[in-house]
C-alpha cells in the first residue's frame, strides 16, 4: 500500500482542506450530488481536497479487493484505497484519468471503499470494485 493516514469516522465524507485536516479535527460535510450503487461502477462529483467512502462490507483476512477507477480530468490525480473500522485508510494514488488498485485484507474486519481528490478541482469519478 502506498499510503496510510488516520481518519476520521467511518462511511462519511471529510472536508480535506489542508493537509492533516482529519488530524486535526477537520469537518464533516455530505455531498449531495454523490449516490453510490451496487458493484457495478458508482458515478459522483467530488470537489477538490474531499474525500469519499461508502460500501461498508466485512472482509476476511487473505481476501482481495481490486478498485478500478476512471476520471476526469485526466490530468488530476485520485486516490483509491480501503478505510477500516478504526479509520485508517491505505490508498494508492492514481493518474492520467483511470487506474486499477488491488488490497490485500491484512485481518478480519469491517471496511469501506475510498476515494480522495486531493487536486484543486473538481473531479467527476466512475469507480467500480472486486472482492475476491
Amino acid at each position: 500500500m502506498v499510503g496510510s493516514a488516520d481518519m476520521a469516522e467511518l462511511s462519511s465524507i471529510d472536508d480535506v482542506t489542508a493537509p492533516n485536516a482529519l488530524r486535526a479535527g477537520g469537518t464533516v460535510e455530505q455531498v449531495t450530488d454523490y449516490v453510490p450503487g451496487g458493484n457495478t461502477p458508482d458515478k459522483g462529483n467530488l470537489a477538490a481536497g474531499r474525500t469519499l467512502t461508502y460500501r461498508t462490507l466485512p472482509m476476511t483476512k487473505g481476501q482481495t479487493v481490486t478498485i478500478s477507477i476512471e476520471y476526469t480530468p485526466a490530468s488530476s490525480e485520485m486516490r483509491v484505497g480501503l478505510k477500516d473500522s478504526s479509520g485508517v485508510v491505505d490508498y494508492e494514488s492514481v493518474s492520467d484519468g483511470s487506474g486499477t488498485a488491488a488490497f490485500e485484507i491484512a485481518k478480519d474486519g469491517v471496511y469501506s471503499i475510498y476515494v480522495e481528490n486531493p487536486s484543486p478541482v473538481s473531479i467527476h469519478f466512475d469507480v467500480s470494485y472486486l472482492l475476491d
